[in-house]
């Protein structure tokens, strides 16, 4: 009997056509599609993924990812990206996810990343290795010191500095056209 696709064992059994699907329309059509590589194609499917919080496929398409030329550096960076876009929690599944993986994978700080198929440049200093580290340990990285910011002017209202004693201020006098009508405008 032939090998069974990763489809077929996880659910050949019980939804035998989505299995049949999966693998004939989405792996063997869609994902061999020219438009984008399948290096894209991976960095797209784990975007989807940790944006929409579909954690029980983002293992699979982490490891797929870095089998497609992906390095470590750059999914480090893209889940660190996410965080802002597509929310913190997300991004910290991802984050915890992705460090496992590479600890199985064996794949160090220190690794080069020879399955690198990109023209990019290595992230600098390794700030997305170190930054993962520690966010994934519960640290924070030092900070600066908050510069000190001003508020935005809003336009129609004084500053805060000019608040009276008042907790209200007191309403406008009425305009002169919503006071009484004289009769002459009144006429038809």
């Amino acid at each position: 009997m032939a090998q069974q696709s990763p489809a077929q064992q996880l659910i050949g059994d019980v939804a035998p056509k989505l299995a049949d699907l999966t693998d004939d329309v989405l792996f063997g059509d869609v994902w061999e599609r020219p438009g984008l590589s399948k290096r894209d194609r991976s960095l797209v499917t784990v975007t989807a993924l940790v944006a929409l919080y579909r954690t029980d496929q983002l293992g699979f398409h982490l490891r797929t990812a870095l089998k497609n030329g992906l390095s470590r550096e750059e999914l480090v960076e893209a889940v660190t990206h996410l965080a802002f876009y597509a929310g913190w929690p997300g991004a910290m599944s991802a984050a915890t996810l992705l460090k496992s993986i590479l600890a199985e994978s064996d794949i160090s700080a220190d690794a080069p990343s020879g399955n690198r198929q990109s023209h990019r440049r290595p992230v600098e200093g390794r700030r997305a290795e170190a930054a993962l580290a520690g966010f994934v340990a519960g640290e924070r990285p030092p900070r600066e010191p908050p510069r000190p910011r001003r508020a935005p002017a809003r336009p129609g209202r004084p500053p805060a500095s000019w608040a009276s004693a008042s907790p209200t201020p007191p309403d406008p006098p009425p305009a002169p056209f919503l006071r009484e009508t004289p009769m002459e405008f009144v006429k038809q």
